[in-house]
């Protein structure tokens, strides 16, 4: 209504004023404040040599246990051989192999463990092992793989020489067969 704008005018000068808001003034720095970097580049940095030194520390610690164990292994294995080599019962059958090398099997039937000591075998193609079998009853079991790049050297076979009437040799797969898949190289009679 028209008297509303008249009186709304009128009652105006009756009416307090808020109190100004404060005005905060926003100072700009003329040049931007360095923060110093330097103790977080420092603390990565040892992080990082820390880390580095960690690992480098267990795999140290690793190679250090996986030569142990293959120290200890060799050890084992070498008084074994010398125990079958020296048993009163030990016999000895050396051969050649047809391409090459020469192998010698030791048997103890009072040990029940066979050996196979080998020298100057020739180096087989990579995806190819020398394998070595226990012949019984007209089949051959699986008795071990020489291990690959060794010319020469001794190992017990695996299982035992009783029943067998030979052990046998032949080049396999890398990782060895379940049966020969080549003719033998070698079928030493025990």
């Amino acid at each position: 209504p028209a008297g509303l704008r008249v009186r709304v005018l009128a009652a105006l000068p009756e009416v307090r004023q808020l109190p100004p808001v404060p005005h905060r003034a926003t100072v700009v720095p003329l040049r931007p404040r360095a923060r110093p970097r330097l103790p977080y580049l420092a603390a990565a940095a040892c992080l990082a040599v820390a880390v580095a030194a960690g690992g480098l520390a267990v795999r140290a610690q690793h190679e250090a246990d996986q030569q142990r164990d293959r120290s200890t292994r060799a050890e084992q294995q070498s008084a074994a051989l010398s125990a079958l080599m020296a048993a009163p019962d030990a016999t000895f059958h050396t051969t050649a192999l047809k391409g090459g090398g020469s192998g010698t099997v030791v048997v103890s039937e009072q040990q029940g463990r066979t050996a196979f000591v080998y020298h100057g075998l020739p180096t087989l193609p990579e995806a190819r092992v020398y394998q070595l079998w226990y012949s019984r009853a007209g089949g051959m079991v699986p008795a071990g793989l020489v291990e690959p790049g060794r010319a020469g050297g001794a190992m017990l076979l695996t299982g035992t020489p009783r029943g067998a009437v030979g052990v046998g040799v032949t080049a396999e797969p890398r990782g060895g067969s379940s049966r020969p898949t080549s003719p033998p190289l070698a079928l030493v009679p025990v």
